[in-house]
């Protein structure tokens, strides 16, 4: 049987004072201390959790449009509520609770307008400067033709007529190309028959067309230039197109729905980004 060691002084008088302190409730918003054989104790009821509603509002909201962030704004900005815009990131932040001229606030309660770029702007940037094999160009052409801007330099059914042309050479051998004073480009070929030679051919196709997309939700269609671009590997044929600074183009359309929040808030954007 273990022989229970005799309780020291300062644990006779620790033991004695616990012992002697009659329990009582706690004021929630408080903080209460004390020190007890040299440690210090400390309860701290100063959170939210033990408040009937929060002390200050907190969180970011994120919405995807121009009248939802005009809709959260109103309901929850002040005087002192502050609208940051980011051209490169395609967002919009207000803080809410942002710091006045003689005063501190939390600057926790925020709300981000993330943009979202739309399907069409999406599909054509991912394959700008992409050269692709000649049935493959043909298919996407033929699937986004709609995009084509009315009154450019070619509409859509002569693009879809290109593309039905190179989905009808597909067994050729191109030979060569070579820049008209029209500034189109002649693709000659060689149709192989039985694997002799056959009838030569020509395709001809514009050097640019335009489209036009809107860029991101809430904002106007942009019309935006792109070139056709054609390389010759053995008688491979890979096609193109290089789209016109669509970064530019972007910041632009990010830089017009600036205006609508500014215009649906009545607050005045700042460009950059909030602390």
């Amino acid at each position: 049987m273990t022989e229970q060691m005799p309780e020291s002084a300062p644990e006779v008088i620790e033991r004695l004072a616990y012992g002697a302190v009659e329990p009582k409730p706690l004021e929630p918003g408080g903080i209460y201390g004390w020190a007890v054989g040299g440690q210090v104790h400390k309860i701290d009821l100063t959170g939210d959790a033990y408040r009937d509603q929060p002390q200050h509002k907190k969180g970011t909201v994120t919405v995807r449009d121009v009248a939802s962030f005009a809709h959260y704004y109103e309901k929850h900005a002040d005087d002192g509520s502050d609208v940051y815009a980011d051209l490169d990131a395609a967002t919009f932040t207000a803080v809410l609770d942002a710091h006045e001229v003689i005063s501190a606030r939390w600057q926790q309660h925020r709300l981000v307008l993330q943009l979202q770029q739309t399907l069409p702007w999406k599909t054509w940037l991912s394959r700008d400067r992409r050269m692709m094999a000649q049935q493959e160009f043909a298919e996407f052409i033929e699937d986004n033709a709609r995009d084509v801007a009315h009154g450019g330099p070619v509409t859509a059914a002569d693009l879809l007529e290109i593309a039905q042309s190179f989905q009808a050479a597909t067994k050729v051998a191109f030979q060569s190309g070579k820049r008209l004073a029209s500034g189109q480009t002649q693709l000659v070929y060689q149709e192989t028959v039985d694997a002799k030679a056959g009838s030569r051919g020509e395709i001809v196709i514009p050097s640019e067309f335009a489209l036009a997309i809107v860029p991101y939700e809430d904002c106007d269609y942009a019309v935006i230039p792109a070139r056709f671009r054609y390389r010759l590997d053995g008688g491979d044929l890979r096609l193109g197109y290089f789209l016109a600074d669509p970064a530019r183009i972007a910041r632009d359309a990010v830089a017009q729905i600036g205006e609508k929040v500014a215009d649906a808030c009545t607050v005045t954007v700042m460009q950059g980004r909030p602390a």
